[in-house]
């Protein structure tokens, strides 16, 4: 789901979600703007990554942290396993080791 912000820079929230969710005017909200999660979206990529390159085991942490990475916009990712983190494909992240 995306939220648009509007031109005087606030959030429009979907009805059917502000319904959903019994919010009215002068409802609070938590923004989490701290980028420790990877939205559930990018997690799903992750597996189905991993899952299409026919990996299995535990590369499904480097996936995850790929996507991070990706997610957050990052230049380059340093890892001391190069070569599974290649074998992910990754796109838009230059993966390097120290």
């Amino acid at each position: 789901m995306s939220i648009t912000i509007d031109r005087a820079g606030r959030l429009v929230i979907p009805k059917g979600i502000r319904d959903e969710m019994n919010l009215v005017p002068g409802s609070e909200l938590e923004i989490d703007a701290d980028g420790n999660e990877i939205p559930k979206e990018a997690y799903r990529e992750s597996l189905r990554r991993v899952g299409s390159l026919g990996l299995r085991s535990g590369v499904i942490y480097n996936a995850l942290h790929l996507a991070s990475a990706e997610a957050a916009g990052c230049d380059s990712l340093y890892t001391f396993n190069l070569k599974d983190f290649r074998r992910l494909e990754p796109r838009d992240v230059e993966v390097v080791s120290p």
